[in-house]
């Protein structure tokens, strides 16, 4: 039964049936990936201030919705973030401190100290030693014959300006 107060509020809209098929395709191709988690995960977080690390390790307190957390960081500030600011902590996200140890080289000739502990050369010295031996790669295909460019020369007393054809 209508009554004035029913046009008030808007009815329900059918929202249709949801293409299934396109849905799937789209997150394929995307990458889209269902993120969950449960209250207590251990996560890392999306840190947005200046001058921090930018994933940093946190607990999940609380769920709002399908895809917002509270989360509680180390240094115990409660923050809201998005399951697309989370990772969880098997997904380990590289932080400055582990990039250092991924910088080392795991060429000898590179390293500062040898096994015995004795210091070594300058890893530049040995870059310039190598760099004697070996030859610049050479090109398979052939040059490309290069021309200079053909400059307008601009003369007030032409009609016209005809290019040449090559």
């Amino acid at each position: 039964m209508r009554t004035p107060l029913t046009l008030l509020k808007e009815s329900a809209k059918e929202e249709g049936t949801r293409n299934v098929k396109m849905e799937k395709q789209f997150n394929r191709h995307y990458g889209a990936q269902k993120r969950s988690y449960r209250m207590e995960d251990l996560v890392w977080v999306r840190d947005y201030r200046p001058g921090h690390e930018k994933w940093i390790p946190a607990r999940v307190k609380r769920r709002y919705g399908r895809a917002v957390y509270d989360v509680l960081t180390e240094e115990d500030e409660l923050w809201r973030r998005h399951a697309n600011q989370m990772r969880g902590k098997e997904q380990h996200c590289v932080s400055r401190e582990d990039t250092d140890a991924f910088d080392l080289s795991f060429h000898r000739e590179d390293r500062r100290y040898n096994d015995v502990g004795e210091p070594i050369t300058d890893a530049k010295d040995n870059v310039e030693d190598r760099g004697a031996t070996t030859l610049p790669p050479t090109s398979t295909r052939p040059a490309r014959q290069r021309r200079p460019p053909n400059r307008l020369q601009v003369d007030p007393k032409m009609k016209a300006y005809t290019t040449r054809s090559s």
